[in-house]
């Protein structure tokens, strides 16, 4: 995910935690979780939107086998 490993990730949370006063903690948290939760709202619209329109693709295509005519496999002379 966005060329970050797990590792890498744990050794900048690591540092953070570190080098930030622990009196900023409390808001780093709350500032991440927000973050967290715009993107989770961002991830699941995009996917939301990616269903409805295979739903409609998939209404339109069995509308569309309906109105055809069965066609012969063997062609009419």
């Amino acid at each position: 995910m966005f060329g970050i490993s797990g590792s890498e990730l744990i050794t900048v949370f690591i540092v953070a935690i570190v080098f930030l006063n622990p009196k900023d903690w409390p808001k780093l948290v709350r500032i991440l979780g927000q973050w967290y939760g715009k993107w989770l709202r961002f991830y699941h619209a995009i996917m939301n939107d990616f269903q409805d329109a295979m739903d409609a693709d998939e209404a339109a295509e069995s509308e569309g086998k309906e109105d055809q005519e069965p066609q012969n496999s063997v062609p009419r002379s």
